[in-house]
């Protein structure tokens, strides 16, 4: 099994239930996790770990439980992002195919946030 499911069914053979993700509202938590993110880290700068190396599993095997996927592909933060920087400034259109690499930073971002002090914010009077 290559891990794509037949339409309407999941991986296991069963009905899948189907779902949608609202991209304005997913845009909005990404923005605020971002704000946040910057605002414990004390700064709007995070630094990438020399070590940036991760393992990039294939799209279709990495949805698929009814097996273990091998991983094929070695990825480097610092190249993700060396890649993707220069989107926000560019323009036209541009590939959404690199939201695979924003999505590598962005999950680097919610492990290292883990280990950063809390700092409680100042309660706004309402």
């Amino acid at each position: 099994m290559d891990g794509r499911a037949k339409p309407g069914h999941d991986v296991f053979g069963g009905v899948a239930m189907m779902a949608s993700v609202d991209l304005e509202k997913l845009k909005a938590v990404v923005c605020r996790l971002i704000d946040e993110i910057a605002f414990q880290a004390g700064g709007i700068e995070f630094e990438l770990p020399e070590d940036d190396l991760y393992w990039k599993i294939d799209p279709y095997l990495k949805r698929d439980g009814s097996t273990v996927p091998e991983v094929t592909f070695i990825g480097h933060l610092k190249d993700d992002w060396d890649r993707i920087k220069y989107f926000a400034d560019a323009p036209g259109q541009i590939p959404t195919h690199q939201l695979t690499e924003a999505a590598e930073l962005l999950a680097y971002l919610g492990e290292a946030s883990a280990m950063l002090p809390f700092r409680r914010r100042e309660q706004e009077n309402p």
